[in-house]
């Protein structure tokens, strides 16, 4: 099984146009992204895909336009073969706006059937007798860098290589133990999956709830300059002040020259953003 790579958009085309003429009606499917971990936001970095003879990794920071696979990933027709793919659903369609339709999650089958350890690894050794990797720690790793080490490319292949397989042996044992149906319903649900979107996010923030009406003023307007600051830089906004600081910060309220020069000694994260930090809280205490 070749391992394939598909930075520019010909090529994107021309293995749509495979998968249509080839008439596949499975695909072995996994997502590379990350939110607020390297760089600012929600970013999809990698796409896996394979067709049961090769995988192909798709680029989606070489290719910007990505749309062609709507078609692919909206069809009913064709089974999405995934392993814990709550975020995965919420990214790609937070990002470029695709859904994901007929989903069967292994991690949900392994689940259904009382299989305890919920891996990737384990479900693969469980039901193939196949080992993966033990160097497969690379879910911190950095997806936006190119080119791809070596390593993370095993790693992304390895994420779909046996998923169509694993549906072939599940899908027995699923309708055997009676949960079949539970099974289908649970990855029905999947595809309804969306970021959430209730509150403001300031508001979801852990402790926010503890602060006073005044507190949750000021850290509503570091909250947002903060995040200014970060997608200015393309930075995760913990790399700009943490949340844990900017809640003490908001308790604190500091107003005078001692009390700002106190907090930066304190605090030392917001030394490098002390101007930015003063006038959102100045902005605050105004209004």
């Amino acid at each position: 099984m070749k391992t394939i790579i598909i930075d520019n958009a010909e090529d994107l085309k021309s293995f749509i146009e495979t998968l249509k003429e080839k008439d596949v009606k499975e695909i072995g499917l996994d997502f590379e992204g990350e939110s607020n971990l390297h760089r600012y936001g929600l970013h999809l970095c990698l796409i896996q895909i394979c067709d049961g003879a090769d995988i192909y990794l798709i680029d989606p920071i070489a290719i910007k336009d990505i749309s062609p696979l709507k078609e692919i990933f909206e069809e009913r027709s064709i089974t999405k073969i995934m392993c814990a793919c709550d975020f995965d659903v919420k990214l790609l369609k937070e990002t470029k706006g695709i859904k994901l339709f007929n989903i069967f999650d292994v991690h949900y089958g392994a689940k259904a059937v009382g299989i305890e350890k919920l891996s990737l690894g384990n479900i693969v050794e469980t039901y193939l007798n196949i080992e993966l990797s033990k160097s497969r720690k690379k879910q911190k790793a950095n997806w936006n860098v190119r080119p791809l080490k070596e390593t993370m490319i095993e790693y992304a292949a390895a994420d779909v290589r046996y998923l169509i397989k694993l549906k072939e042996v599940m899908s027995a044992e699923l309708k055997e133990k009676n949960v079949w149906s539970s099974f289908i319903e649970k990855c029905e649900k999947l595809e309804e999956l969306e970021l959430p979107k209730d509150k403001p996010p300031h508001l979801t923030v852990k402790g926010v709830g503890l602060l006073n009406r005044e507190q949750r003023h000021i850290f509503k307007h570091i909250y947002y300059a903060r995040d200014f600051v970060a997608q200015k830089l393309d930075k995760p906004v913990y790399q700009i002040i943490p949340n844990s600081e900017l809640l003490k910060i908001s308790k604190i309220i500091p107003k005078t020259e001692q009390e700002w020069e106190q907090l930066y000694e304190e605090h030392k994260t917001t030394k490098k953003h002390k101007v930015m930090l003063r006038k959102a809280v100045e902005r605050g205490l105004k209004k």
